[in-house]
This record gives C-alpha cells, sequence and structure tokens, in this order.
C-alpha cells in the first residue's frame, strides 16, 4: 500500500481518529498537487478526491468534526469505513463526475470551462474557473483534461472555503 493509498485525509491519521482543521486543510493542498500533477485518469486519486470532498462537506453541514464517519481511501478507486466499502465515482476520468462533484460540495458556484493557452506552459491545456454565488471569489484550475481542470479548481475554492471558516 502506497502512501496515498489507506491513509486518512492524507495526515497518517488512524481509522477511528478526527483530523484537525489543519490537517483538513494540508490534505486538501496535498491533494490539488497531485491533481494539478496528473495527466489522466488515477483510480487512486478518484478515491482520494472522494474521501476528502466527503470529510469536507460534513464540515459544510455543521457536522463537528467528531460526528463525521472517518472514512479511508483503499485504492483501486475505492473507499471505506468500518466495514462498508464502494467504488467513488471516476472523478479524474469523466467530466460529468467531476461536475456532480462539485455541485454537491459546492452548490450554487458557477462553472466555466474552456480549452486555452496556459500562461508559461507549451500547447493547449483546459482551464476551469468556479465563481462563488456569493460574487466573492473565483478559483481556476488548468490541467491536460477538463475533469482534472475542474477538480483543480475545486480543490482551491474548498482550500479558501476553509481558510473563511472559522
Amino acid at each position: 500500500m502506497t502512501k496515498a493509498e489507506g491513509d486518512h485525509l492524507g495526515t497518517g491519521n488512524h481509522p477511528g481518529t478526527t483530523p484537525s482543521r489543519s490537517e483538513v486543510s494540508c490534505a486538501l493542498s496535498d491533494l490539488l498537487l497531485r491533481v494539478e500533477g496528473a495527466t489522466g485518469a488515477d483510480r487512486a486519486l478518484d478515491a482520494a478526491i472522494e474521501h476528502a470532498t466527503r470529510f469536507h462537506r460534513g464540515l459544510q453541514l455543521g457536522l463537528k468534526p467528531e460526528h463525521i464517519a472517518v472514512w479511508r481511501h483503499v485504492g483501486n478507486g475505492e473507499v471505506e469505513s468500518q466495514g462498508t466499502r464502494y467504488a467513488s465515482p471516476a472523478y479524474t476520468g469523466s467530466l460529468d463526475a467531476a461536475l456532480a462533484l462539485v455541485t454537491r460540495v459546492l452548490p450554487g458556484w458557477q462553472v466555466t470551462l474552456g480549452q486555452h493557452r496556459a500562461p508559461g506552459k507549451r500547447g493547449d491545456l483546459w482551464k476551469a474557473s468556479l465563481t462563488s454565488p456569493q460574487g466573492g471569489g473565483m478559483d481556476t484550475g488548468w490541467a491536460p483534461t477538463p475533469a482534472l481542470a475542474l477538480l483543480a479548481a475545486m480543490l482551491k475554492a474548498l482550500q479558501q472555503e476553509g481558510a473563511a471558516t472559522p
């Protein structure tokens, strides 16, 4: 099992322990680096994204961290908690799955997607922008596929949301 598989929010927490908000923020940063370095579909990355966004969504809904089920990703696109295991959606390989995730974790955010020449990069990349429904900020992701660009923008938005949450 690699570090990316079987860890808890990338923090090395053990099953049954609750990560702190700073650990969640660190995990989102690590996950963003993995998404930005990806070149296509990656089932282990799909599971890590599912895992991190489940926890983050619980915080958004006002649940205390100790009341959120502790899920872990076990590789091959699967996540589990206390004997329940399921395959995560193929976020990194499917624009539909990535868009459904963004709609779930960032309800009301506006999505803009297009193919552009990225600053300082060779060739065209996909650019995804997410705009807050409050009209505040915009988060942008660049990647070789539309799904990865959208996931990068989503992770940046989640980081900003976490930074704004006391």
